[in-house]
């Protein structure tokens, strides 16, 4: 096969070069070693940032374009990224003073798009009736920060992938690069395995490592040099249930102990805390959260919220993902965030990195990645068009959704609307074929029969992970998608014709994310001697 540009990697930025690179005509393969969205891409707090606190380190080009894709991605995917107030306590003797809030505020007024909502300021009466549960003593004020939020951020990522598709582009998921091939000292190409395991050769001139986190690690195995380009960072969130004057939105704050940014925010009907940044040491793969990482949220949000008074035992689940830094001296939250696509000609031409890369700002990094790509290839330059298309879920929404003939609980509709946006017609459309399929399978969710089948059928899930976590969203409810297993398997058995033993594997495989996210939850729930010995009693 060959092809003009091969992409390794299917996380955010994967997928929005490649569609930016197919909607311009090129002939693109987009291969990713797990699946779409399973690293930071679909580990991260979800929040579509316009970058104040970047404006401290004086990354001012930063700033103007997280606000402008935010804009951008309210237009393009407004079924998945919706406007959401930021609320930033302002306390005596803890982060920035007030004057300095409100300075930040007004430049963020000035850098951002003409017709945006401004930010304001409020005194410490009007912050208590906005969040009555914050801790009044020191409080002076708060700032209410216009941003946007992506609570399925993997299916931000999905439906960049799916438009790529759409435009031509080859995509594969849980198919491993292995290693590139060479012709003297030039890129021309990856080896790959095939679903049977079988190695396969693609052919391209430009070969692009978009593997976020696991850069290096890419680049020691496909070509063998050690040097490192990235210093990773994790980031654990914990998940909560509601608590006593739990906050309707989002809260943004300083960490008492570090001045680390922390955001509670609604998610789901339960509360994401996050999070922490800490310096990755050994393989990637191995990364979770640690017992001081959850005490360390948990006792800043108890700081922030006295009603809270949390331990470990009110943490249902955690995530953690791993940031892809460019090297720097140090980790921490002064290290900029700005990305870099490292060309690694003349040593290896033909080759290139993307190192760093946020949420926010990965169609305008996409834009610039597909540019430098048309210019290497000495292609005709053609005009992106990713900012002003519209993502597949946001195309010619109808009225209402096509339910006639059919009974759905308006929780279910609700929710197919927020997941898919006028995709949720492809569902629906199944439902009907088969009548089984309008059952409520999660009734925490109301997650219904027929988005299994869909994501299988027409959204490369290949796994229970894939179904539960990164398609219908149901393993991010409180149970992880426990309660839905028995369902799903029946689903899978009676719709996908699965074999009893890829459903017996695929169940143990499920088991395993259940147990890994638990970690700490579950530990802290032990009693006796095990708990003293482990700490937590």
């Amino acid at each position: 096969m060959e092809f003009d540009v091969i992409i390794v990697g299917g996380g955010i930025n994967g997928a929005g070069i490649a569609r930016d690179a197919a909607m311009r005509g090129l002939r693109v393969l987009l291969l990713e070693r797990d699946d779409f969205a399973s690293g930071a891409s679909g580990k991260n707090g979800r929040m579509i940032h316009g970058g104040l606190r970047y404006l401290e380190q004086f990354e001012v080009g930063l700033v103007r374009e997280a606000l402008a894709e935010r804009a951008t991605l309210l237009k393009i995917a407004p079924h998945l990224v919706k406007r959401r107030d930021l609320i930033i306590p302002v306390r005596s003797g803890i982060g920035r003073p007030g004057w300095m809030v409100r300075l930040g505020l007004f430049a963020l007024d000035v850098l951002s798009p003409r017709g945006s909502v401004h930010h304001r300021y409020l005194n410490k009466a009007e912050a208590l009736r906005r969040v009555p549960s914050l801790k009044a003593d020191g409080l002076q004020g708060a700032a209410v920060m216009f941003d946007a939020f992506a609570q399925y951020a993997e299916r931000l990522t999905l439906e960049n992938v799916i438009d790529a598709a759409v435009h031509g582009a080859v995509v594969k998921n849980h198919t491993p690069a292995k290693s590139l091939s060479v012709v003297n000292g030039r890129v021309v190409g990856v080896v790959y395995a095939n679903e049977a395991g079988e190695e396969c050769v693609a052919l391209a001139p430009i070969v692009l490592n978009a593997t976020g986190a696991w850069a290096d690690e890419f680049l020691q195995a496909a070509t063998g040099k050690t040097s490192s380009l990235l210093g990773p960072a994790k980031g654990t969130f914990i998940v909560i249930t509601t608590f006593e004057g739990a906050p309707d939105g989002s809260v943004f704050f300083e960490a008492s102990k570090d001045r680390r940014p922390i955001i509670v925010t609604p998610w789901n009907g339960l509360y994401l805390v996050g999070t922490t940044d800490e310096r990755v040491a050994g393989a990637i793969d191995d990364v979770s959260a640690s017992y001081s990482e959850v005490d360390y949220l948990l006792a800043e949000l108890t700081h922030v919220f006295p009603a809270f008074n949390g331990t470990m035992r009110h943490v249902l689940y955690t995530y953690t993902g791993v940031r892809p830094l460019p090297r720097a001296g140090g980790v921490s939250a002064k290290v900029p965030r700005r990305h870099i696509v490292y060309d690694h000609a003349p040593a290896m031409a033909g080759l290139l990195s993307i190192l760093g890369g946020k949420l926010s700002t990965f169609r305008s990094l996409a834009e610039e990645t597909v540019d430098l790509i048309v210019k290497k290839l000495g292609t005709p330059k053609i005009a992106c068009r990713t900012a002003t298309t519209l993502l597949p879920g946001a195309m010619t929404r109808p009225s209402g959704m096509e339910t006639m003939d059919i009974s759905l609980d308006q929780r279910s509709l609700l929710r197919l609307e927020a997941l898919y946006g006028s995709r949720a017609n492809h569902v629906i459309a199944l439902a009907k074929q088969d009548r089984a399929l309008t059952q409520v399978i999660d009734p925490e969710t109301g997650a219904i029969g027929a988005e299994i089948v869909f994501a299988v059928r027409e959204e490369w899930a290949s796994t229970f992970e894939d179904i539960l976590v990164r398609r219908t969203m149901i393993g991010r409810n409180s149970s992880l998608g426990a309660n839905a297993l028995d369902r799903v398997a029946e689903i899978a058995a009676e719709q996908l014709s699965w074999s009893p033993e890829r459903i017996k594997q695929n169940r143990e495989s499920y088991q395993r994310y259940i147990e890994l996210s638990r970690g700490i939850a579950q530990s802290s729930r032990l009693s006796g001697p095990c708990a003293i010995a482990m700490g937590i009693a």
